[in-house]
């Protein structure tokens, strides 16, 4: 499309409630805004969000977002579920459920990420398909605001933001480590590292880590701990930082291109998870489809697993493919990851970097069943925890604790399938002395419950605020 200022096709009206069920009547004129087509769980979607949402920074008194929310999964339809899901994001603009694609329709708009720009006399000006660097749209931008101005049709003013869950804790991930339990609060963007009681059903919060500095903004989603150091994805900055284990940052690795730290033609971006082996960190690429390892003595970063095509497909470095991996877990000779754009659990052999699925069917099949691993179904698998020989995994969309027993390779459903068994989007789980612990991140809470039992309850911190 042409940029065209005071087009003749009005921009289409948008509904009065957004995704959370709030009432609200945007201005239709006086400002330069940008509505995004995404999926808040689509590390592409994702990166396009981040690029606008710095756009817009740039020029805080013309530019607004509106984000249209495009479900890929059937429990995506359910709109309460992403509300946390924006939070850990930082997605502070505006957002409206698209289930029904009826607002996809209206602005013929056929896949996603898209980005579409509306003029401050409400004219549809500019639109693309795809991944966009935010070079492509600065300009557009600059000219929409210099004209609003010369013309006085722009309103000044800076964008409201929204808070989406209401919840002042997001467990995000979480870890045991002897007495410690750390979890990662995707709301408040900090590491809390708590001491758990002797039944292991409460802990006391003894640090707390922010990710947040001045002028840095902070996206964190997942991290690793060893016996002196806290590894942390940080989606936000495309880096992966390292602290001590009283919480000062030490050292960096940065995901964008950069010929000092960075052997071959690309670098490993925006990072969901990280994990240190042997002097190593590997790391879970979803925007490259790839699985990297980046040296802590100097030797630069490469990729480690997959070609960077989508799919599923087994075998060594260069055939495997992934959907979007996401979690990792070191265990043994084993790494483990969740890739969840192909709702499946895989592993890595670190000597080879062969990799193999152990549960999932392909990958556009998802669902709830259990049995043989190679039948049974996920829905966006997240984090996972290995005990007693079973792989514990945090089954997302369906609200369930799943455990894959690996001898027998068999699938159970552990938590999640009773009425009193209560969760919501869980996105990770750890194990200790028999007590497992959910990061329930829908409910806002951390649940414990016996691995033999099952009676649920809900973690007391002490100090958290």
């Amino acid at each position: 499309m042409v940029t065209i200022y005071g087009g003749a096709v009005p921009a289409p009206d948008l509904p009065d409630r957004l995704v959370d069920g709030t009432s609200i009547r945007l201005p239709g004129v006086g400002r330069v805004t940008v509505l995004v087509f995404f999926n808040a769980m689509s590390d592409d979607d994702l990166s396009v969000v981040d690029g606008l949402m710095r756009l817009r920074e740039e020029d805080r008194d013309a530019i607004d977002l509106i984000g249209i929310h495009c479900p890929r999964f059937p429990a995506e339809k359910e709109s309460r579920r992403i509300l946390s899901i924006l939070d850990c994001a930082g997605i502070d603009f505006p957002v409206y459920d698209d289930s029904r694609k009826t607002i996809r329709k209206a602005y013929l708009i056929n896949r996603w990420p898209s980005t579409v720009v509306v003029d401050p006399t409400g004219a549809l000006t500019w639109a693309r398909e795809g991944i966009l660097p935010p070079e492509l749209v600065r300009p557009v931008l600059k000219s929409m605001g210099r004209t609003a101005r010369a013309t006085g049709d722009l309103r000044p003013g800076a964008q409201q933001r929204f808070v989406w869950s209401g919840r002042s804790f997001l467990p995000l991930r979480l870890a045991v480590e002897g007495d410690t339990l750390a979890v990662l609060d995707g709301r408040e963007k900090r590491l809390l590292l708590a001491q758990l009681d002797f039944d292991g059903r409460s802990a006391v919060l003894k640090r707390s880590i922010p990710m947040d500095r001045p002028g840095f903004r902070s996206c964190p989603t997942g991290f690793s701990l060893d016996s002196e150091k806290i590894y942390v994805a940080d989606r936000g900055s495309e880096s992966v930082r390292i602290f001590d284990r009283n919480g000062r940052e030490v050292a960096s690795y940065s995901g964008k291109s950069s010929k000092t730290n960075l052997v071959g033609p690309r670098s490993f971006g925006a990072v969901r998870d990280v994990v240190c082996r042997d002097d190593m960190l590997y790391l879970a690429s979803p925007g490259t489809r790839q699985i990297w390892v980046q040296s802590m003595s100097g030797g630069g970063a490469r990729p480690f697993a997959g070609n960077g095509g989508g799919g599923m497909d087994d075998g060594p470095p260069l055939t495997a493919t992934m959907g979007q991996p996401e979690v990792l877990l070191s265990y043994g000779n084993l790494l483990f990851f969740s890739d969840s754009g192909s709702s499946s659990i895989r592993c890595i052999d670190p000597s080879t970097g062969k990799v193999t699925t152990l549960i999932g069917e392909g990958p556009s099949l998802y669902g709830c069943r259990d049995g043989i691993a190679s039948k049974a179904l996920l829905q966006r698998p997240l984090g996972m925890c290995l005990s007693g020989g079973s792989l514990y995994i945090a089954d997302s969309y369906n609200d369930r604790i799943r455990a894959l027993d690996v001898r027998s390779m068999e699938v159970s459903t552990v938590y999640g399938d009773r009425r009193w068994q209560r969760l919501f989007s869980p996105s990770d789980v750890a194990i200790r002395d028999g007590t497992v612990y959910v990061a329930d991140l829908g409910n806002g809470r951390v649940v414990a419950f016996d691995e033999r039992r099952g009676e649920p309850e809900v973690l007391r911190i002490s100090g958290l605020s």
